[in-house]
Formats: structure tokens, sequence, C-alpha cells
């Protein structure tokens, strides 16, 4: 008797040991670091500045309609439009290369890097 009640015990062990583990004990750990599943961010937090935004605005060039200007100085993307108007974006810039960069549009065009990528000219 005292044999098939270990024998049974062992059994369920065993069992208990080859479920698979719960994924409710790893969300306990997320949550510790700050996370906040189901949160609803207030839209006014998330939000661009103005000068971000999506804008037109006047941009005198001789460009044709359709051509993106990128100013990573100013922080811009301009994208030309007819009667010397652009749609302007903010962007994000990233560190800067140590590779040197053409300011003249027909160069950029043509450019290449060492993978062989091309803007398609």
């Amino acid at each position: 008797m005292l044999f098939r009640f270990y024998f049974c015990l062992q059994i369920l062990l065993l069992a208990s040991f080859s479920l698979p583990v719960s994924h409710a004990f790893a969300q306990r750990e997320d949550m510790a670091i700050g996370d906040q599943p189901g949160l609803i961010p207030n839209p006014s937090d998330e939000e661009l500045p103005l000068q971000f935004r999506r804008q037109v605005v006047l941009y005198r060039s001789s460009e044709a309609p359709g051509t993106i200007i990128v100013h990573t100085s100013e922080r811009f993307l301009y994208v030309v439009q007819p009667n010397g108007r652009a749609l302007r974006y903010g962007i994000g810039v990233g560190r800067a290369s140590t590779a040197p960069i053409s300011q003249k549009p027909s160069e950029a065009r043509s450019r290449r890097d060492a993978s062989g990528w091309s803007m398609g000219t």
C-alpha cells in the first residue's frame, strides 16, 4: 500500500515537471521594469512639435516638382511642389558618416556605396 502511494506520487511529480511553464511567470518580470500592458497613451503626449509636422511652405528652387531635398543640418525634408512651394517634413538625423557627401544633386543621384546598392540611375 505504501509502495503504491510513493509510486503514484512519483508519477504525479514527473507529470507536473513535464508540463509547459505558464507565460504568466515571464510577464511578472516584464511588469517589474515599468511595462504597462494595455496602457492607452494620451494623444497630446504623442504629438510632434509644430515645427516638425508636415507643412506647406514657400520654397524657391530650380528642381522639378516631385524632387525630394533633404537638409540634414536643418532636420527637414522637402518635397518640391509647383508654384514655388514644397511639403516640409521634420526628420531625425543620425550620426555623421566618414564618407564624403556630395552637395550637388547630380552627383548624389549616381553615388554608390560599397554594397553595390544605387538609387536606380
